[in-house]
């Protein structure tokens, strides 16, 4: 897995989406995550420190670990087939919980760019597994037509989703 820390956004007005990318500082290798613009929008203004809206629901995904014994450790976003991304959160027990709970780690699967908001407004390391498995593969939370890639390779293809299934996405109600 490589540690990797939020960049620069762009606008790439071939499909009014926003790219994102994620450098690791010791390597240089830099991820590129391509967002819808309102995504996008939300995404930064959590780099900025400048958003609140969202702010309650993260402190109650907090809470809500903290009350299970366990704490949010890092975000783990995994490549998996055709350039997409699966999201993880991996969850640790608290050592002073005393609490019952196994010693091993959890990973629960999330939205990708909710997950990424969390992780930059709560400050948690995050991290790109090139190599998921395949129960990750099958989990791929890409609501919002996110894909990724690594910047130094050319040899990732995007697939490109058909506009009438964007527009059908994009209407959905959550």
């Amino acid at each position: 897995m490589i540690k990797v820390v939020p960049g620069d956004f762009s606008f790439n007005e071939t499909d009014n989406s926003t790219d994102l990318l994620f450098l690791n500082d010791e390597t240089e290798t830099k991820f590129k995550l391509s967002f819808p613009l309102e995504v996008a929008k939300k995404i930064e203004l959590e780099i900025r420190g400048l958003s609140s809206d969202r702010c309650g629901e993260h402190h109650l995904v907090t809470a809500v670990a903290c009350a299970s014994g366990m704490r949010i450790s890092s975000l783990i976003l995994s490549m998996v087939k055709q350039g997409w991304i699966a999201a993880r959160l991996r969850l640790e027990p608290q050592p002073d919980s005393g609490s019952q709970l196994s010693s091993k780690p959890t990973y629960v699967s999330t939205d990708v760019a909710a997950a990424i908001a969390l992780a930059i407004h709560i400050s948690l390391p995050i991290f790109i597994d090139e190599n998921c498995s395949e129960v990750e593969s099958n989990h791929s939370h890409n609501h919002h037509d996110i894909q990724g890639k690594r910047e130094r390779d050319d040899d990732y293809q995007s697939v490109e989703l058909p506009e009438i299934f964007r527009k059908a996405i994009d209407e959905i109600e959550l």
